[in-house]
Formats: C-alpha cells, sequence, structure tokens
C-alpha cells in the first residue's frame, strides 16, 4: 500500500495518461494535507547580458504562476512538494531534477536580479535550448561561439623564429581565440607536441600588439622545466623578455615585472609569495603541468587561486592522472564555477562517473568542458 503522500505523488505523476484512459482525477481534502493535481508548465528565457546570461523564467500549477528562481532550492536538495499560495501541496515534475539541476547549481543569484550565468557555460545554454527547455536569444558574435565556427586561421606574430606545424597552428589559433571571447583555457596533449612553442607565441603577439598593455605574464611550472622554457624562448621568441623569478635571493619587487613579458617561477615559490604576487595584476596566468593543483585542498592549488590576471591558460598533458576529481580544481582555476561548487561536483559527477560508469553524465562532462 503507498504511503498517503506516495499515492497523491503517483495520481500527479500520472494525472495526462489516467484522462487519455477516460478517469477524472480530481484533488480533495485530507485529514493532514490537500495536494495539488492538475497541469503543470515551465517557460524559461535565456538572454546575453555582456559577459553573462540572465535566466528568467515561470512555473504554471493550473492557475498560479510562480517565479522560476524560486524552484532553486527545491531543485538543487531534490525536494518535489511545493507549497501552493492556497495552502495546497503541488509536486515539481521527476525530471526538471535532471533538466534544470546544472542550471541551478552553476547560476549565481543577487538579490533582485534574474538568475545569472556566465559566458563559458554557453555549452550548458546550448542543451537547454536544443531539448526545447528554454528559449534563448545571443548575438551573431556568440552564436560563433557556439559553433566554434570563427576559429580561423591568425597571422603569426613577426618575431617568431620558427614554423608551426598544422596542429600547432590549430593550437595557436585556439588560443587566440578563447582569448577574443575572454574564457579560460586548457591546453592538453601528450608531451612534445609543442604547448610550450604555442604559448610562447601566444605570448608574443600580446607584446607585439600591445594587448598586454604592458603588464607581465606569469608561468608557474616546476622548477625543473625552468630552463628548458628558457631554452624554447630564446629560440624561437627571442624579443619576448623573461625574468626567472626563483630561489633564495630572488628580488621580491613586483614593480620590477614592468620591465619584462614573462615572469617564469615555480609551485613552491608562488606558495610563498602568494601575498606578493597576488598584489600584481598579470596579463595572463599560466599554469604548466597543471595536475599540479589537482588537490583543491591543496596550498598549491589554494595560492594559485588567489593569483590575478586578466587571462588564465593552463597546459598538462594528463589533466586526469587518478580521479575524475582532478578536473574540479583546474577547471576551477581557468574558468571559476564551471562545474559548481566541490560538493556539487563529487555528488553528480564524480559518483556516478566513477562508481556507475554513468554513461550520460560523462557525455555532459565533456560538453560542460570542451
Amino acid at each position: 500500500m503507498l504511503a498517503k503522500a506516495e499515492a497523491f505523488r503517483w495520481l500527479h505523476d500520472n494525472a495526462p495518461t489516467l484522462g487519455e484512459l477516460g478517469f477524472q482525477v480530481q484533488g480533495g481534502a485530507t485529514a493532514s494535507q490537500d495536494y495539488f493535481i492538475g497541469p503543470v508548465r515551465v517557460e524559461v528565457g535565456i538572454e546575453e547580458r555582456g559577459d553573462w546570461f540572465d535566466v528568467r523564467g515561470t512555473v504554471w500549477f493550473g492557475e498560479f504562476a510562480v517565479p522560476f528562481i524560486r524552484l532553486r532550492p527545491y531543485i538543487l536538495q531534490r525536494r518535489r512538494e511545493y507549497r501552493l499560495p492556497n495552502g495546497q501541496v503541488a509536486f515539481i515534475p521527476d525530471e526538471w531534477f535532471t533538466d534544470y539541476l546544472e542550471l541551478f547549481a552553476f547560476a549565481e543569484e543577487v538579490e533582485g536580479q534574474p538568475l545569472a550565468l556566465r559566458r563559458h557555460h554557453l555549452s550548458l545554454i546550448t542543451d537547454l535550448e536544443t531539448d526545447n527547455l528554454a528559449t534563448v536569444t545571443l548575438t551573431r558574435r556568440l552564436e560563433k561561439l557556439r559553433d566554434f565556427a570563427a576559429v580561423e586561421d591568425r597571422p603569426l606574430p613577426v618575431g617568431f623564429r620558427g614554423t608551426l606545424r598544422p596542429y600547432q597552428q590549430a593550437g595557436y589559433n585556439w588560443l587566440r581565440f578563447v582569448q577574443d571571447y575572454h574564457l579560460g583555457g586548457c591546453l592538453a596533449d601528450d608531451m612534445g607536441l609543442g604547448k610550450s612553442v604555442q604559448t610562447l607565441v601566444m605570448l608574443l603577439e600580446r607584446q607585439e600588439s600591445r594587448a598586454s598593455q604592458g603588464a607581465a605574464s606569469l608561468l608557474v611550472l616546476p622548477t625543473s622545466l625552468v630552463y628548458n622554457w628558457m631554452a624554447e624562448a630564446r629560440k624561437f621568441t627571442p624579443s619576448l623578455r623573461l625574468l626567472v623569478y626563483t630561489g633564495t635571493y630572488r628580488e621580491k619587487n613586483v614593480a620590477q615585472f614592468a620591465d619584462y613579458d614573462i615572469v617564469l617561477t615555480s609551485y613552491g615559490i608562488v606558495r610563498l609569495d602568494t601575498d606578493l604576487l597576488a598584489s600584481y595584476q598579470f596579463d595572463y596566468v599560466i599554469l604548466d603541468e597543471s595536475q599540479a593543483i589537482k588537490n583543491p585542498s591543496s596550498t598549491t592549488a589554494q595560492a594559485v587561486r588567489q593569483l590575478r590576471a586578466r587571462h588564465r591558460l593552463i597546459l598538462t598533458g594528463t589533466p586526469v592522472e587518478n580521479s575524475t576529481m582532478d578536473l574540479w580544481s583546474q577547471m576551477t582555476f581557468i574558468n571559476p564555477g564551471l562545474l559548481g561548487t566541490q560538493a556539487f561536483f563529487r555528488k553528480e559527477f564524480v559518483k556516478p562517473i566513477e562508481k556507475n560508469q554513468d554513461e550520460s553524465r560523462t557525455k555532459k562532462l565533456h560538453a560542460l568542458i570542451k
């Protein structure tokens, strides 16, 4: 026998089918609670606003119109019962907990303002539109971003001394593309395929075009790679001015950074000089071997998150070493809020993917970070 609330939930969910079969379903008062049984629908609209998307919507429970934003705690906490103004209890459709979960989890809320999603959640917005779950209004520029139709060949800077292979040119084009849209980037490929060269060429273009506005870029890497980067820069981009900010006797003065294009330092130095480095506004902060921050609770991850820059980029050959959780810290560094809170990501992605081999969650994760 079903409990009373479960019975009304079943009637609510199956009312359309029962109606087609000739049954008439009506809500009625019980000794303890009056339940709403009737039509439920939702309309959601999403509009571009600068680097944000405004999310507005209305939910109808019969004649009652409820602002979409009020469902946020119910969806996130998976609470189906919603009390209407007349005291009746309505049931939120099961499918909404899947359809709108990421929207509510990733959206930011300011009192008196509509829900807002960041630009890097464009793939989520596209999925909502594709599944007819929201009406989306975008500028032509963002339409191109959604389709990646704007990734075109970019001319190489004059001072580059070398030749890019086709896949390296594609990587350079992509770096410029995400830069144009103010998105953080992750350049992930096997060792030896030229991530450093692509990055140096991009930074050289920033210097030559004066897009860096005189600000240095910070390159954080394992100590063992410092001189590899210096050698690559001398060979391919000799006009870039490099400062090696390492060692016991380093000059702890950020004013000197204005005389350089790139400041090379180690993860260890970032941990030691966090406050000092965070006082400078870099053009780029770039993490090489970014899996070094895979543990979001580590002092290294906490330190790099305090660094300030116009743009952020990570380079890695192995973004996931041990767990899907490795992605959260790295993606959050380049695009804050992209994957929600750590607790949400663990519950909604890590556990389903690793314990249940849930392909739908794997596909959703790929769509979010691609």
